[in-house]
């Protein structure tokens, strides 16, 4: 799977730097503590704003998840960094996951 998330300059309209990540790792800990932070249920994976609501009020369990997939993202970037683009990083995590647990059942991991 692949991610990616853009950073902006400070006019906020200016790329500064895409990060891309094809292949991701993410640690126990990390998606732990994201998921622990995340009422799952009723959550409507495909409702952007619930999701973008999710990502202000846990902020600092979503800082973990966002370095994990991109190396070298720091908080300061992060900052400046479109909520839309985070909430697809997120729906896309949620896909990975679903994915990868899907494969420990069959075999196939």
């Amino acid at each position: 799977m692949k991610f990616e998330l853009k950073t902006y300059k400070p006019d906020k309209k200016t790329v500064a730097k895409t990060y891309r990540s094809n292949s991701v790792r993410l640690h126990f800990g990390t998606v732990r503590g994201f998921l622990k932070e995340i009422p799952l249920d009723g959550l409507d994976l495909n409702d952007g704003q619930a999701l973008g609501l999710i990502l202000l009020r846990k902020w600092e369990q979503i800082i973990p998840l966002f370095t994990d997939i991109f190396p070298g993202l720091t908080e300061e970037e992060l900052d400046t960094c479109e909520i839309a683009d985070m909430v697809t990083v997120v729906q896309d995590v949620f896909v990975y996951m679903s994915e990868e647990i899907g494969k420990l059942g069959s075999g196939k991991n």
